[in-house]
Order: C-alpha cells, then sequence, then structure tokens
C-alpha cells in the first residue's frame, strides 16, 4: 500500500505512545493543580501537542494516504518539545534565583526572558513553516514550509548549546563556591554551608535537567537531519529512526519531570500557603 510516510506507521507503536504521553500529561495535571507553580503548564503543553501528533499517526496507519494526518503529527511533534525547553529555561532561572545572582553571567530574570523569547521566535518560525506546509497544494510550496521548519528547529537547537553552555558555567561557579576553590574561597562558612544545603536539595532536579537537555539535543539534531532531507529523504522514511530519536527520548523528556517535579525542589510562593 502507498503512504505519505514512505512507511505505513505502525498502529501498536502509535498506542504505546498515546497511552504513554496520556499518562504523563494527565499527572502534569495534576502535578499543576496540587504545586499551583502555573508556569509548569509547558509541560501540559508539550504533552498535549505530543499526543495530537501521535493521534495523526495512529489515524495515519488507518488511512496512510490521508495529507492532513501526516501534516497535523509532523508540525506537532516537531513545534511540541519547544514547551519542554521552555520550561528548563524557567527552572534555571529559578535555580540561578535562589542560589544568587554572583554565580552566573547573566541575571536570573534574564535567563527566562532572553530564551523564552528565542523559544518563542522559533515556535513562531515552526508554526509558519508548518502552516505553509500544511496548506500547500503543491511540493515546491511545501519545500518551502519544510525548509522554514528546519530554520527555526536550528535555530531552537542554536539557542540550547548556548543556553548549555551558561548553565554549564553556573554549575562549575557553585561547585567552585561549595568547594572553596577560585575566587569564591572568601565565602563566609555560614553561607557556604547555606549554598551547599540548597545545592544538595535540588541535585535531583539538576539530574532531570541534565537527562532533558541531553535527549531535547538528540532529538534536535535528528530533525535538521530529517527535515534537510526533504519529505521523501532516507530517515523521515524510517520508522524506527523516529521511534528511536525523537519518541523515546520525548517521554524521557517529559516523564522525567513527573517523578523529579521541579516545585518539589524549588521555593514557591504557594508552599508557604500550605
Amino acid at each position: 500500500m502507498d503512504s505519505i510516510y514512505g512507511y505505513i506507521p505502525t498502529q501498536w507503536v502509535a498506542i504505546v505512545f498515546i497511552v504513554l504521553f496520556s499518562l504523563s500529561t494527565l499527572v502534569h495535571i495534576g502535578q499543576l493543580g496540587y504545586y499551583r507553580q502555573w508556569v509548569f503548564i509547558l509541560f501540559v503543553l508539550g504533552g498535549c501537542g505530543e499526543l495530537c501528533g501521535w493521534v495523526g499517526r495512529y489515524y495515519s496507519h488507518l488511512n496512510p494516504l490521508n495529507r492532513d494526518a501526516f501534516l497535523t503529527q509532523i508540525v506537532t511533534l516537531i513545534i511540541s518539545p519547544a514547551f519542554y525547553q521552555a520550561a528548563i529555561y524557567v527552572i534555571l532561572g529559578s535555580i540561578d534565583k535562589q542560589s544568587g545572582s554572583q554565580y552566573s553571567r547573566l541575571k536570573p530574570f534574564l535567563y527566562s526572558l532572553i530564551f523564552l523569547i528565542c523559544d518563542f521566535i522559533s515556535l513562531v518560525v515552526q508554526a509558519v513553516g508548518g502552516a505553509i506546509a500544511s496548506s500547500s497544494e503543491d511540493e515546491a510550496t511545501s519545500s518551502k514550509g519544510s525548509w522554514i521548519m528546519l530554520s527555526g528547529v536550528v535555530f531552537q537547537l542554536f539557542c540550547m548549546c548556548i543556553f548549555v553552555l551558561l548553565a554549564l558555567e553556573v554549575a562549575w561557579r557553585l561547585h567552585c563556591a561549595t568547594h572553596q576553590k577560585r575566587r569564591f574561597a572568601k565565602i563566609q562558612a555560614e553561607d557556604r554551608e547555606k549554598l551547599s544545603k540548597f545545592v544538595n536539595g535540588i541535585f535531583p532536579l539538576i539530574i532531570a535537567l541534565v537527562v532533558s537537555c541531553v535527549c531535547l539535543f538528540i532529538r534536535g539534531i535528528y530533525r535538521v537531519a530529517e527535515l534537510s532531507q526533504g519529505w521523501s529523504g532516507p530517515i523521515i522514511t524510517n520508522e524506527v529512526y523516529f521511534v528511536v530519536f525523537d519518541a523515546i527520548l520525548m517521554v524521557i523528556c517529559q516523564s522525567v519531570f513527573n517523578l523529579l517535579y521541579p516545585s518539589r525542589y524549588l521555593p514557591h510562593k504557594n508552599e508557604a500557603k500550605k
């Protein structure tokens, strides 16, 4: 049977990921309601986007020539991880605010502001590309849309690289401060003890950030390679590549924050009300 994908999307694979993203998103909704730190609705939005994409792939198994289902899944599954990245930017800004701005190159609010703006730009560019691709009636216009989407993904990946470098710098400075190294050696013992306690307390969250960043980075490289070859390239027409380098990684990226929810480790306004 012919298919827009170059293969027939596997039905059981679609069902598995619909279930996984549904469960994770429902848990995120519950955690959001419990902690009431509303900025983390970003995880819910990302999960809903992934869920929508996998429903599209399930429908494509039933009707592999349906162009709307194909474009729906590719647009939503490309755009959705931008919400995860936005949440990560917010988390680092909060960590920096709690630890002290002297350990970072930027002021705490700038981490969230600058990178959220960049994330929004990449999201808009990808959405515009997706809209062009989905509304096109010829291959040339569809190809133009895919290249616009590609530029959004590349920009997103570039911003993440800069973010990771800045995050590593913060981590190194915190390490130096808690171990009396370099220019932080003169920090008073009481302040060092408080800082060390804070760093140890958020260590599980730092692990979650590392895991999610690795997943997003690998996925970003995969998507750049995929879109650069067009709609009929050898990567986009291989379902195994997609499941390994996108689907599984995004399940891990979302579910790791179910296990290590940011509000459990970061002080927030609603904490004082409980």
